[in-house]
């Protein structure tokens, strides 16, 4: 057929092939970890790599790239083909990548166990490098050790032993990376495959001296400074210097420039530290035991979730295997779970969303027995709270929005667009905190409001079946906390504080706060039960029953009330020296409850509270022997004589010689449950021989209202005094001394390890701060921080600004010899700004005049809390562990003789 004139004829020449093109866009494609798809797009013009034959270095790029990316996607037999391919181009350039291509190959065929070939390909490695760049020792270096750990697993013991002996004499001139790396292997294989006697004391003494060499080149880490550029305000008469305020445009190219110099210094050193890989694998092996799930019931469903919220599960049946319903691996990368409310259908399940660690969350609905995402997605919501509509066809929520500093409740249908959401209420305060729930009529939204700027509580009614959904005020603005703990036949009970420190139990009626509406007078609340001894910790109100958990002198205690007959039925004692750390509803009266203790794994108790039984359903297991540890209660007295109760645990036979290595960690503020829970970090630390220590401080909740509220405001010294006088009675009492005690605090507990840090350095042999409040002046000027004024005051306050100036600890630092500190934070981060830790590291680096490292690691695309891949467990371990003398000495001790 004849074409038709004037059309364009379709070339069909396919086009010339550009190898730097090709590799170029398989680079991209690499650098953004698509594996897959960078080895697709080279395979698909394997004909035309064949054809730049033999010699072509733009080839063997290619192979070696091609190689690589098949390795990441564990085809290693077929990469080994690529790396081979590209060795040899380059070997016949004499180009010094040859050795990088046979280093990939050797690890491709330890992959695959092919141990004497991987050798052999390392030694090549090695052998290129010695004769074409005698310089430089550290291909060597490397490559001899990784062919020691090879010929070891081949059981030729001799020739690995000589290897490593090479690779470590090599040690002086190598990089501390390497030598570190050698290290690690020797601890691995002395921990864990060294039976022969023989054998093993050579790699204990090898391990020794790869040891001092580690810590010879750790020992004078870089010495880092930051440009200082003039700042100064004049506040209340006095001049405040800022030099380094520009980090505070943390997303400006010179500050990321200057996170990422300091994080890189900071991997360095952490991942340098001997005996740090050994801790990584014991934690790994902790972490591989899955602890028990919580189980809950909602609807006609059967709910459990582990403790990350990572996984949700249902079924009909408490006893039946359950199907997986909702799971992160749905979520794009650097997402994670942060929320679930379940409808009351068991059908929906809504979820919270963070990215990157944000505060700002976005909420997804998703059908259950469809398994597909409802339409219409809520997004950037920080604070949300919701309660699903009686009808389950859509539900209320509070939250505020990025356009707005005042919180608004809304109700949103499912199915529609977040823009057609119904505004039912605005609160007429700004960066106040609502949190809703429903009576049980569904005639009414019970709203709890909370004021950041003051420490206010308030409480009201909507009615939400009316058009205009009139508010009804029934508790006035006042600094008494009221908390709901749930409702029976149209009265509403609450815990609170008011009149009571130790907290009591209060209700008021729904019918009363309807009958005085339209007169000046409120409904008054009643006391149900009056406070106690013990202070009250969590109560809740289900069917005729009001469950309470007191924390007594003899622990945690459950007292029972049936509200119908006013009963008081007997009580029961939690497990001595353990907590309940939550409570999830089954078939009435049925409650889980997940109990666990400072040396007592995660335990799921099943409390029939009609019946009084405390049954232990599900048990923790754990390689560790907890038998051999112990937990003790002691008291240290601070500045003004009041008493400070910690926790102190350590594995048993433990020796008061001044010489334990400790971590004493604390918090001290908003209201923090200080309480007994475990955790596989301490439990490591305690088996190597270390000492674990929390304080209950001034500023945390267990003692009372009124111990919360002496450690707020302009009372604020009094949290860190507390702190500082449980470390000099950890002291005195010979548990250790100040070069074997470390600090540790997160958040407010940053604040407070920042604090003791600049008041007395001198007390302390490593410090650690995590996500800290550290410029005290100017944290209410960081986004959502200006809602912390009520704990801590502002700096715009003549009354606030010389106490906040006195402990800020930015601006309390000196030029003199600090101990070694860490401080992490992360890079998204908007709930403390990682400013503060920016600020704070650049200004004690210009202030050491000692040579302990002042490292800065920041968690890239993390927010205020870290991700479940962090590393920042281990890190402290390590960091904690090589600062006070515990790693890697433990790890290097002679092993016992076996008796035949």
């Amino acid at each position: 057929m004849k074409q038709a004139t004037g059309s364009k004829r379709k070339s069909t020449k396919k086009p010339e092939f550009n190898c730097f093109q090709v590799s170029t866009a398989a680079h991209q494609l690499y650098k953004n970890k698509e594996y897959k798809a960078a080895a697709k797009l080279f395979l698909s013009h394997k004909k035309d790599l064949e054809k730049l034959g033999n010699k072509e270095e733009g080839a063997a790029y290619a192979y070696w790239l091609l190689g690589i990316s098949l390795y990441m996607c564990e085809k290693y037999a077929q990469c080994e083909l690529y790396l081979l391919k590209a060795a040899r181009i380059y070997k016949h350039l004499k180009k010094a990548d040859y050795m990088n291509c046979m280093w990939w190959r050797g690890f491709s065929q330890q992959q695959r166990k092919q141990y004497r070939q991987a050798a052999t390909s390392f030694n090549s490695a090695c052998q290129w490098s010695l004769e074409n760049d005698s310089k430089n020792t550290d291909w060597p270096n490397r490559a001899l050790s990784q062919i020691g750990f090879c010929l070891w697993q081949v059981k030729d013991f001799d020739a690995a032993l000589e290897a490593f002996e090479k690779s470590l004499g090599m040690s002086s001139k190598a990089s501390l990376t390497n030598v570190s790396s050698l290290l690690d292997k020797l601890l691995q294989l002395y921990q864990n495959d060294s039976n022969n006697a023989r054998y093993a004391e050579r790699l204990r003494k090898l391990a020794e001296q790869a040891s001092k060499a580690v810590s010879r080149k750790i020992s004078h880490p870089a010495k880092l400074k930051t440009e200082m550029r003039p700042v100064q305000d004049r506040r209340f008469g006095h001049v405040i210097s800022d030099p380094y305020r520009w980090l505070e445009d943390i997303d400006s190219t010179e500050v990321q420039k200057w996170m990422e110099l300091q994080s890189a210094n900071a991997s360095m050193y952490l991942e340098s530290i001997p005996g740090r890989s050994e801790m990584l694998v014991r934690i790994h092996k902790l972490f591989a035991i899955e602890p028990p799930k919580t189980m809950y019931k909602s609807g006609p469903f059967y709910f459990t979730t582990n403790k990350s919220l990572s996984r949700l599960y249902r079924s009909d049946n408490p006893g039946k295997f359950p199907k997986l319903v909702l799971s992160v691996d749905e979520l794009p990368e650097n997402c994670t779970i942060h929320h679930t409310k379940i409808s009351r259908n068991g059908q929906l399940v809504a979820y919270w969303v963070m990215t990157k660690g944000s505060d700002w969350q976005s909420i997804y609905v998703k059908n259950m027995s469809t398994g597909k995402r409802v339409a219409g997605v809520l997004k950037n919501l920080r604070a949300a709270d919701m309660i699903w509509g009686k009808d389950d066809r859509g539900f209320y929520y509070s939250a505020f929005s990025r356009d707005s500093s005042y919180s608004q409740i809304k109700y949103h249908k499912l199915g529609t667009a977040q823009s057609r959401d119904k505004v039912i209420y605005t609160l007429d305060q700004p960066d106040v905190y609502a949190s809703i729930s429903m009576t049980a009529d569904g005639k009414y939204l019970m709203v709890h409001t909370y004021g950041t700027k003051r420490d206010r509580h308030s409480m009201f009614l909507l009615n939400i079946k009316s058009a205009r959904h009139h508010r009804t005020d029934v508790l006035e603005e006042q600094s008494s906390g009221f908390y709901f703990i749930g409702q029976r036949e149209g009265v509403m009970y609450y815990m609170t504080d008011k009149n009571a420190p130790m907290f009591r139990i209060v209700s008021v009626s729904i019918k009363e706060i309807e009958e005085k509406r339209n007169t000046n007078r409120r409904a008054i609340f009643r006391e149900v039960l009056p406070e106690k001894q013990g202070s009250l910790r969590r109560s809740f109100v289900w069917g005729d029953f009001l469950v309470c958990l007191y924390t007594t002198k003899n622990g945690e205690v459950i007292e029972r009330w049936n509200i119908k007959t006013k009963k008081h039925l007997e009580p029961i004692q939690v497990p001595i020296g353990t907590s309940i750390t939550n409570t999830t509803y089954m078939d009435f009266p049925i409650v889980r409850c997940v109990v666990e203790g400072y040396t007592s794994p995660t335990m799921v108790y099943e409390l029939d509270f009609k019946a009084g039984k405390f049954v232990a359903k599900v048990n923790s297991k754990s390689d560790i022997d907890i038998s051999q540890f112990v937990s003790e209660k002691l008291y240290a007295r601070s500045s003004d004589g009041s008493k400070v109760p910690f926790f102190v645990r350590y594995k048993k036979g433990l020796k008061l010689d001044g010489n334990n290595p400790t971590i004493l960690t604390g918090y001290g503020g908003f209201f923090r449950d200080v309480s007994p829970s475990f955790d596989y970090y301490d439990l490591l630390w305690m088996d190597l021989g270390g000492i674990c220590v929390e304080p209950i401080l001034r500023g945390d909740n267990g003692l009372g209202a009124d111990w919360r509220k002496a450690g707020m405001r302009e009372n604020k010294q009094r949290t860190f005094d507390d702190f500082i006088a449980v470390a000099q009675t950890l002291i005195r009492k010979k548990y250790t001394k100040p070069s074997r005690l470390g600090i540790y605090g997160y958040s407010n507990g940053g604040l407070l390890a920042g604090a003791v840090l600049t008041q007395r350095p001198e007390l302390f042999g490593a410090v650690e701060i995590g996500c800290g409040l550290l410029d005290m002046l100017r944290f209410h000027k960081f986004g959502t921080e200006k809602h912390y004024v009520s704990e801590y005051g502002s700096a715009t306050s003549k009354k606030y600004f010389p106490i906040l100036r006195d402990y800020s600890p930015l601006h309390n630092v000196e030029k003199r010899e600090y101990p070694p500190v860490l401080l992490n934070t992360g890079s998204h981060d908007d709930r403390v700004c990682p400013a503060h830790s920016y600020k704070f590291a650049a200004t004690l680096q210009q202030n050491q005049t000692g040579d302990a490292p002042i490292l800065l690691n920041i968690e890239m695309n993390a927010g205020h809390g870290f991700s479940s891949k962090s590393n920042m467990g281990v890190n402290r371990l390590a960091f904690f562990g090589y600062a006070l003398g515990l790693i890697p000495k433990q790890f290097l001790k002679p092993k016992q003789k076996t008796r035949r």
